[in-house]
């Protein structure tokens, strides 16, 4: 998360919402957010941390958020075991 364009951000405020501090604190709108959503096979990295075996399929979620001026502001990565979650898309 870039400090020039979320000033003030903590520990605390991490810990928290994100969002919330961004909107009521910063008076900042933010915009859009686009996700890309793979699967993947599992590796050495998903075998350590997310206690799986090899080859077992990985849900893989990459996102990037936008302030509604169009400038990006948050891009993650999460990575989740085929078996211990769920998915939920809602349109418009």
């Amino acid at each position: 998360m870039p400090v020039k364009r979320i000033p003030g951000i903590t520990l605390d405020v991490l810990h928290h919402s994100v969002y919330s501090y961004i909107q009521n604190d910063l008076g900042l709108k933010i915009g859009k957010d686009d996700r890309i959503i793979t699967a993947e096979k599992s590796d050495a990295y998903d075998m350590k941390y997310l206690d799986c075996m090899r080859d077992d399929p990985v849900l893989c979620i990459q996102q990037k958020a936008f302030l509604e001026d169009g400038r990006p502001f948050e891009l993650s990565e999460s990575r989740n075991r085929y078996d211990r979650g769920a998915l939920t898309v809602n349109g418009d």
